[in-house]
């Protein structure tokens, strides 16, 4: 960014704009991220970023002469995504003069259209809330399409100026109705599902390859881990948030516990303020993840390792996981840089010979899970467990979240074919027979 700046990171972040200003709405919103319990560290830091960029761009667009009506905030909406995607190289005349103007130079990629549209909304309703509070016209309520109902009769045709941010930004107070909004075109997707959106294999790690990256690690700590999601296809800051008390580890059981961390008498026990927000929860179905072999034998044969040669006794706190040298020694292990463990995950995985796409690393072990249950796990039936069980053994919430490991792959359906053509065939021989 050019004109504003993010000075400190996670809980105490603050964005610097023109002259120094602080800006209020954004420490509002940063102050609402981490109450959130589900808003991990990355994702704080993340959120803050993009709103950022936002708030930088209508700056911009206010400077370079946008009147500050309310059709023009509508037009703006829609412009922003071309910024994003396009920036300097957009085929609108203005957005190319406010990515001149503030410096973006690349846009991003079109995957990451719908966390930023997350991390806007989250703002939006945020900022409303906190002006409606000071009694004044809400913050952002405009860009709210289908979402927002006003309170009072007048309508928020010219808006105020009343400096660098607020003057482009205010309309009329409104209240948030219970349905969810989409800010860009490209990810305003219909009710009527056309089909499934299914995950290519690439995104889940080989499974005759994990015995080989599981060896490629140097700790017990790291094959412990591994392991596990391989086991049990948790998230990974499911695993790294564990603590002993989650897993009978002297009985072998089948299941473990995933808890939420803020629902723990213990969980600030022996942990900074500042690390305690590093903790994560999406949420589950369920509190209980299943093991499957081989991977649960090797788990706990790993762990009885770990707990033996390298976990750090004397700790002040109860997860599994540490910190095994440096300054942080005993630490747990999810304080640690999520980049740093994705670093190591891809050179194990290159050593190995798998070449995984760029965004995919650890969670392809979720998606390894996922792929085997649903397709090829074996059954009296066949290969696949039902989806509904799948879905419940991986911890989805939605049901439909777990579509994305079907396999429909061209082979699978030609020898359904085949299989088929057969039937009829032999149906046809023995029908002619009879005739005859």
């Amino acid at each position: 960014m050019r004109f504003f700046s993010i000075v400190g990171k996670g809980d105490r972040a603050i964005l610097i704009g023109p002259g120094g200003s602080v800006s209020e709405p954004f420490v509002e919103y940063r102050n609402s991220l981490i109450r959130n319990p589900q808003i991990g560290h990355t994702t704080l830091e993340a959120y803050l970023n993009y709103v950022g960029i936002f708030i930088e761009f209508v700056y911009a667009a206010s400077e370079l002469g946008i009147a500050h009506t309310q059709q023009n905030l509508e037009n703006l909406m829609i412009l922003y995504q071309s910024y994003l995607l396009d920036a300097g190289e957009s085929n609108d005349e203005f957005v190319r003069k406010v990515a001149e103007y503030t410096d973006r130079k690349k846009g991003c990629a079109p995957q990451s259209l719908p966390i930023i549209e997350s991390a806007l909304l989250y703002f939006l309703e945020v900022a409303n809330d906190q002006m409606i509070r000071k009694g004044e016209d809400s913050l952002f309520s405009v860009y709210l399409p289908g979402l927002i109902e006003k309170i009072p009769a007048r309508q928020a045709a010219r808006i105020k100026t009343v400096g660098w941010l607020g003057g482009v930004i205010r309309g009329g107070a409104k209240k948030i109705k219970r349905r969810r909004a989409r800010l860009f075109t490209l990810t305003k997707i219909s009710s009527k599902r056309p089909g499934l959106q299914v995950l290519d294999d690439e995104y889940a790690f080989p499974n005759d390859k994990i015995i080989y990256l599981i060896n490629a690690c140097q700790t017990h700590r790291d094959k412990t881990l591994y392991a596990l999601l391989a086991a049990s296809g948790i998230r990974t800051h499911e695993a790294l948030q564990l603590q002993l008390c989650d897993i009978n580890y002297r009985e072998r059981l089948d299941t473990i516990k995933i808890v939420n961390p803020y629902t723990r008498s213990t969980y600030r026990k022996g942990v900074s303020t500042s690390d305690i927000a590093k903790l994560k929860y999406k949420g589950r179905s369920t509190e209980i993840a299943y093991l499957i072999e081989p991977w649960k034998t090797l788990f706990y044969e790993e762990l009885v390792n770990y707990l033996k040669y390298e976990y750090v006794r004397g700790v002040a706190h109860n997860y599994i996981f540490h910190v095994l040298k440096g300054r942080n020694k005993g630490c747990p292990y999810f304080i640690t840089s999520r980049k740093d463990r994705i670093f190591a995950f891809k050179r194990r995985a290159k050593i190995v010979g798998v070449d995984l796409p760029v965004g995919v690393a650890i969670h392809s072990l979720r998606h390894a899970w996922g792929f085997y249950m649903l397709n090829e796990f074996p059954t009296e039936k066949g290969r696949g467990l039902p989806k509904a069980i799948v879905s419940q053994m991986i911890g989805h919430v939605n049901i439909t979240n777990t579509d994305v490991y079907a396999k429909y792959e061209e082979e699978k359906i030609i020898d359904r074919i085949r299989e088929a053509e057969e039937l009829v065939y032999s149906h046809n021989k023995i029908f002619s027979s009879e005739v005859i």
